[in-house]
């Protein structure tokens, strides 16, 4: 894989800080445990969680499918369209669908990912089991779409393989060899919320995410700012329902760009002992019904100007009934 750097997007100029290159990642958690600083924390965790029927029977199902994620390629070629791939990911369950190119600033240190195009697919999570964060039940439901969303990334990259051309999926329970959030955000499926989840136009924060990169030849989607995150800069509910304190209300330099950031170390605590807590997903208002309609048609007036083009089009798709309320 190429190390030179692909352009900046609009979304990374928006908020990267020039005076620094983004810098690839580390491995902080969910990783092997060696290679981790709080690898003995992570085998509590999974010791804990053995003791939890739902959620460890979906994790013992995810750790089995890596070895699902990548495959042999069929040596004939034969023609796939976006369309049909996009269709194919709907059909196995995806609510959502986008293309970016693989930006190898978001590839962990020391992995290689040898494909160009990265699609990005979203799963949404029961909103009644979430509002009982911090439960196991939530965790339950939080492992279930981990699996489901796994299982149709590795189908969907089958399905490609399948046509002649390289494909593999990268599961979203673990931190693989790749960030699967700002390829999501540049594929155009959300924007970066306070609480650092993916704020979605239809499903909120409830969204959760998975990656298959390619080298079938796509269009790329771009970045869409609807203005979902605007909202962060003025709404504090994560912020303050946070039990250990761990969201912060300034942006900060985070390898390179400037952004919200949790903090790690007043996480990992609560959440190891909260079976994974989601609190702040819990109380995100763009779960809320009817949250969109009115804050996409208000947050434009309260910055001082005219509503976007897009924050139009998305309130025009509510009250058409094209989407439904996150």
């Amino acid at each position: 894989m190429s190390t030179t750097p692909v352009p900046l997007t609009d979304y990374e100029a928006s908020y990267r800080d020039a005076r620094s290159p983004l810098e690839q990642p580390e491995y902080v958690f969910w990783a092997p445990p060696a290679r981790i600083p709080r690898g003995a924390d992570q085998n509590r965790w999974k010791e804990r969680s053995a003791n939890w029927p739902i959620s460890y029977h979906y994790s013992s199902l995810c750790a089995a499918a890596y070895e699902r994620l990548n495959g042999p390629v069929a040596p004939t070629l034969r023609p796939l369209t976006q369309d049909q791939v996009r269709a194919m990911a709907l059909e196995l369950g995806a609510r959502d669908f986008g293309v970016t190119t693989v930006d190898p600033r978001h590839v962990f240190r020391g992995c290689i990912v040898a494909e160009r195009y990265a699609i990005a697919i979203g799963l949404d999570e029961n909103p009644a089991e979430i509002d009982k964060a911090p439960a196991l039940e939530t965790n339950d439901e939080v492992m279930r779409v981990y699996y489901e969303l796994g299982e149709i990334a590795i189908k969907l990259a089958a399905f490609i393989r399948a046509h002649g051309y390289p494909a593999r999926a990268h599961h979203p329970l673990g931190s693989g060899d790749i960030l699967i959030i700002p390829h999501a955000i540049a594929a155009g499926l959300g924007e970066l919320g306070k609480h650092g989840s993916v704020l979605h136009a239809t499903h909120g924060a409830l969204v959760r995410l998975a990656l298959v990169t390619t080298d079938l030849e796509l269009a790329v989607d771009g970045p869409r700012d609807r203005g979902l995150a605007d909202v962060c800069t003025r709404c504090k509910a994560c912020e303050r329902a946070c039990p250990p304190g761990a969201i912060s209300n300034e942006k900060q330099d985070v390898r390179g760009s400037v952004r919200y950031i949790v903090d790690f170390e007043r996480c990992l605590p609560y959440f190891l002992e909260n079976y994974g807590c989601a609190i702040c997903i819990k109380v995100c208002p763009w779960n809320k019904p009817n949250f969109a309609r009115a804050v996409l048609q208000q947050y434009a007036e309260r910055q001082g100007r005219p509503p976007s083009e897009s924050t139009r089009r998305l309130s025009a798709e509510l009250e058409a009934g094209i989407r439904d309320d996150p």
